[in-house]
Parts: structure tokens; C-alpha cells; sequence
């Protein structure tokens, strides 16, 4: 298996909204969502919101950059087959997103680390 050409370099846009690893919280004690594949998992949150690859492209993309980094093979496998089992939804509710307008790039930063991402996200002027 070789990436696409143009998957070689990934540019994220500063200001991208990303939750790393989308780990369900009942897991955080052995897989948090930062670690070794918190920045992998950048790049795949950002292929999910761009969708300039197809899903399962982008899943591969994510399983390459997590070898690249020498994630542990049993972290590799639960995060890879994760993605590739339950990624679907994910996937449709981005393309759902940005058809209709929502926003994923900040140009505004909140002051207050207090505030929610659902009450942010709703301000006006806050995305590129």
C-alpha cells in the first residue's frame, strides 16, 4: 500500500477545532485522547472535515501516520479498526456540516477557557 502523492504533505490550517483521539471517556485511564497518536489523530480529524480524500483514504492515512510514530501495534489496531468500524457516522455528519455552513477553522480565539465548544461555535465572526 503507497499513500496518494498528495497525501505526503497534510496542511492544517491554524485554528483548526479538533478533540485528538476521539476516545470515549470510559477509556481515558488506558487510551486519553492525547499521546503518542494525539497528532495522527489531528490529521484524520482534519482529512473527516476536509474529505478532499475518501473515508477510507483518510483511515489510511491515519494507520501510516501511527506506524510512522511507532505507536504500539495493540493502540494502532483499536484506533485504526475504531475508525474504520464507527467513522461512518462521523464522516456523513461533517459532509452534513460544511453543506450546511458550519465552521471548523477559527479566526477568533476565546478569552475565557471556561466557555463550551457548543456555546463558541455559535458566536458570530469566530470561523475563517
Amino acid at each position: 500500500w503507497t499513500l496518494p502523492k498528495s497525501a505526503r504533505t497534510i496542511l492544517i490550517p491554524r485554528g483548526f477545532v479538533t478533540d485528538f483521539a476521539s476516545v470515549p471517556t470510559t477509556f481515558w485511564a488506558w487510551m486519553p485522547p492525547t499521546g503518542r497518536y494525539g497528532l495522527p489523530a489531528v490529521v484524520h480529524d482534519w482529512l473527516y472535515w476536509d474529505q478532499r480524500f475518501s473515508r477510507s483514504e483518510a483511515d489510511d492515512i491515519f494507520d501510516a501516520a501511527l506506524a510512522d510514530l511507532s505507536v504500539s501495534s495493540w493502540r494502532k489496531f483499536v484506533l485504526y479498526r475504531s475508525v474504520r468500524w464507527f467513522g461512518g457516522k462521523y464522516w456523513r455528519q461533517n459532509a452534513l456540516a460544511r453543506q450546511n455552513g458550519e465552521g471548523r477553522v477559527l479566526k477568533a480565539f476565546p478569552n475565557d477557557a471556561r466557555i463550551r465548544w457548543s456555546e463558541w461555535r455559535t458566536k458570530p465572526g469566530v470561523f475563517a
